[in-house]
Order: C-alpha cells, then structure tokens, then sequence
C-alpha cells in the first residue's frame, strides 16, 4: 500500500502539470465506463420492463376474462365445463328418471308387440336415446327391431318408432312422450 501512495505522488506532479489534459482524460474514461455499462444493461433492463408490462396486461386481462373468479373458481368452473362437454361428445341426449318412468307408465297400458324403434342416421345424437327405447320396450316384453335410416322421411326429431299391433292408442302415447319431456314420432305401419 505504501508503494502505491509513493507512486501516486510522484504522478501527482505530472497532473498538477496538466490538469486540464488528465481532467479530459478522467471524464472520457469515465464516459467510456458509463457507455459501456449502459450498453450491457440496458438490454435486459429494457427485456424485463417489456415482460413486466405483458404480464400485467395479461393479469388485467384474466381479471376481465374471469369476472373477478379466484384462480380456483376458474379452475373448478373450467373442470365442470370440460366435464360437460365430454358427457355432450358421448351421449348428448339421455332420457331422465323421470322420463323411463313416464315413458314405462305408457307402454304398460299396451298389450306388447312388435316395435321398430329407428334412429335419424345422420343424428349422431339420438343413438343413446334410441338404446334405451330399446331396452324400455325389451323390459315391457315387446320384440324390437332397432335401424338406422337416412334420407327419405326423417323424423324432425330423429327418432321414429314404428309399430304394427294395430293395439295402439295414439293419445296414449302421445300423452306418454309429452309427459316424458321427449319428443319422438310414432307412426303405424
């Protein structure tokens, strides 16, 4: 440490020589320094400003988009709604409880037969309806036949049902279906 303060001093007569040359020397080291160090950081700095505004435009966003939900509202409503459309993609429509027992009250007040129950082929979404009609008239004791037609004369509510017992009572039925909450079309053949 003492060297150094020698060997200041004896610079320091050379400054004091020259101040104005080693005070420009000084500021355009200093300057170099500060360019430097300006350019090194003011990349990432100018990177995580940017990314500071994106994340708080997109926290701003979510906000709106959630209607003010926590993150775990979102996710549950997120999780009943995939739950949703996963049971609409296999088997959007269904009979209920109610109407399997509405619809087994009709068909008891017939003598059993022979039934076709016939599904719109292009309605992907009559297939579980079309199961349990089946097996709601299996249970009752009736022979059924089960198609799939396409074109032609399609029911506008894809399924038909068509029978030949001539036993029938159309107000019966048509009773049955609209207490049931389901529309389909019966039709003797």
């Amino acid at each position: 440490m003492v060297a150094f303060l020698e060997y200041l001093q004896k610079e320091g007569a050379v400054v004091y020589e020259a101040p104005l040359l080693f005070s420009l020397a000084v500021v355009l080291a200093a300057g170099l320094i500060w360019a430097a160090l300006r350019r090194e950081f003011t990349v990432p700095i100018t990177n995580l400003e940017s990314e500071l505004r994106l994340s708080r435009s997109q926290n701003e966003d979510y906000k709106v988009k959630l209607d003010g939900a926590s993150p775990e509202q979102a996710r549950d409503k997120i999780e009943r709604l995939e739950a949703r459309i996963a049971k609409l993609e296999h088997d959007p429509r269904q009979l209920t409880a109610e109407q399997v027992r509405l619809f087994t009250d009709a068909l008891k007040k017939h003598r059993p037969g022979h039934v076709i129950v016939s599904r719109n082929g292009g309605s992907l979404e009559c297939g579980g309806v079309q199961q349990q009609v089946r097996k709601l008239f299996l249970q009752a004791e009736w022979t059924v036949e089960h198609w799939e037609t396409m074109g032609g004369n399609p029911s506008p509510n894809g399924l038909n049902i068509f029978t030949d017992t001539g036993e029938a009572h159309p107000e019966h039925e048509q009773c049955g279906r609209d207490h049931a909450g389901h529309r389909f079309d019966a039709r003797m053949r």
